[in-house]
């Protein structure tokens, strides 16, 4: 028996009810939409846009909750899929949230048939928080490798053999040497034999 039949024998026995529980009980926003247009989604899909569901089904294009900066994007993948053209299935975009303020969401998209028609099936995660923490690292490591760089006080990193990794402007002024110079030599090429 192959995969998809023994798929669709176990869904025969599953009933409506039980599909729509698992599909409503689902952490992830599941939306299905033709033309832009919604047909039918759950509530953590609305959830993570702040809205409710007949508030979403109202929409006249899920571009809508889409930041314009990725509209145009997501629009080409949409036309891309339903012309039988490569698109992406996995990525990231920016959705906007009720109150107006921009969301990091993951998706995951695969062409559908609702109604006897083509449709496309968008699954998200919001990961908002851990984009904004990915931001913060960066911000942070910036911060941190211009202190480094440009600070007043001469500062380097040895690496476990004692050898110059990167030295800043104030210790290559201090010694005299470059950086590429320095990174030819150890600490204690630069000391003192009796210290």
């Amino acid at each position: 028996m192959t995969s998809s039949a023994s798929s669709a024998a176990l869904m025969s026995h599953v009933d409506d009810s039980a599909f729509r529980a698992l599909v409503e009980g689902s952490l992830q926003g599941i939306l299905i939409h033709r033309d832009q247009k919604p047909l039918f989604l759950n509530e953590a899909w609305a959830r993570i846009h702040g809205l409710s569901v007949d508030e979403v089904l109202q929409l006249s294009s899920v571009l809508d909750v889409i930041h314009p900066d990725d509209r145009e994007r997501l629009l080409g993948y949409m036309q891309a899929r339903f012309a039988g053209e490569p698109a992406p299935v996995h990525y990231e975009y920016r959705g906007i949230h009720k109150d107006g303020s921009t969301l990091w969401l993951e998706n995951t998209v695969r062409q559908v048939d609702w109604g006897g028609t083509p449709a496309i099936q968008a699954v998200i995660i919001d990961v908002t928080q851990r984009k904004r923490a990915e931001q913060a690292l960066r911000e942070s490591e910036d911060r941190f490798r211009r202190g480094f760089e440009h600070g007043p006080i001469g500062l380097f990193l040895l690496d476990t053999t004692l050898r110059f990794i990167k030295a800043n402007v104030a210790f290559c002024e201090m010694t005299g040497y470059t950086e590429e110079e320095l990174q030819q030599l150890q600490i204690f090429d630069l000391t003192l034999l009796e210290d």
